[in-house]
């Protein structure tokens, strides 16, 4: 994995959102003496361009997702929680960042904010015992709407003008998948890939192919199709190695991790290749972002972005 480095001096630190439609630039969070905040780098020239600076660079993340014109992300001003936190959105077209959501001082589910279509999701916490608000935001018409208020855990969109959220309808029972309307919130039944799912977490969909981790996180299940029931594609082999919630999904390719090692899968093949010691990346139809692990030991470490468009896959041979 060598085509399409980004070096970074010492001097900065990038961590990676997501890519452009192209693959020709990224979306990182950036820490520099110069500038701190979410920008876009340029991979030939290694250039950036500012979206939005931290208010506090000692604190403040950013974890978002690129839906082709816009860039959504969240803003986290703590290192500790989910208590505190505000909804960005960035417009490719206009080259304007403006705030459509933020916490209410309730802890929230973990899970980067979607984009597709035009309309952004997430889940924030609303109320005690985990009561949590889903939101569905239309950014051509700067409208928030709560499609649902119960005990929500993150949401994503799926094909069809759909969203989707885990969720335990009764105290103790495992989440199962609900389905709604983007455009009004109606629920909608299930598609069949995710109509039998219980308890599942960290489940990635690029919208059409979906790709989870199993209940004990020793294995890997996924479906190239909404309308086809999910199968195993990778195990651990060993009961104390697990697949984390690291998962991503761009058709039939998954990029996923285990404890010190990262795969790249052609989960339609069944077959995956080690692609670093570790690390942490982002999969998408355009390509790949990775974020190399580091030696130091720095909140925000110094290191290396690779960033490999699809064409450039290596090749997966038989495990």
């Amino acid at each position: 994995m060598n085509r399409g480095v980004v070096g970074l001096s010492r001097r900065v630190s990038l961590v990676p959102m997501d890519l452009s439609a192209d693959g020709r630039s990224f979306f990182a969070a950036m820490y520099s003496r110069r500038f701190s905040g979410v920008v876009r780098v340029n991979v030939r020239t290694s250039r950036y361009t500012p979206i939005r600076r931290f208010p506090d660079p000692k604190t403040d993340q950013a974890v978002g997702s690129f839906g082709g014109r816009w860039l959504v992300w969240e803003e986290l001003h703590s290192l500790t929680g989910s208590t505190d936190f505000a909804v960005w959105a960035w417009d490719s077209r206009r080259r304007r960042a403006q705030q459509i959501g933020a916490a209410d001082g309730w802890e929230s589910p973990f899970r980067v904010p979607a984009v597709r279509g035009g309309h952004a999701t997430w889940a924030q916490g609303s109320g005690p015992d985990d009561l949590t608000d889903v939101h569905v935001y239309d950014l051509r018409r700067n409208r928030d709407r709560v499609v649902r208020h119960g005990h929500a855990q993150g949401s994503f969109f799926i094909a069809g003008g759909r969203i989707v959220w885990p969720e335990s309808l009764l105290r103790g029972a495992p989440t199962r998948m609900l389905v709604a309307s983007v455009a009004t919130g109606a629920r909608l039944p299930a598609p069949p890939a995710l109509r039998a799912l219980r308890g599942v977490s960290g489940l990635a969909t690029d919208g059409a192919a979906i790709a989870f981790p199993n209940g004990d996180y020793t294995a890997l299940s996924w479906s190239p199709s909404l309308a086809a029931e999910p199968r195993l594609v990778f195990r651990t082999g060993n009961p104390g190695d697990h697949v984390d919630n690291s998962v991503q999904i761009a058709g039939r390719y998954a990029l996923f991790g285990v404890p010190l090692r990262a795969y790249l899968a052609d989960a339609g093949a069944g077959r995956y290749v080690q692609i670093a010691p570790g690390g942490f990346g982002r999969l998408s139809g355009a390509g790949l972002v990775f974020l190399k692990p580091s030696k130091r030991k720095r909140s925000h470490a110094i290191t290396d972005v690779v960033v490999l468009r699809r064409e450039a896959f290596p090749p997966i041979a038989s495990c």
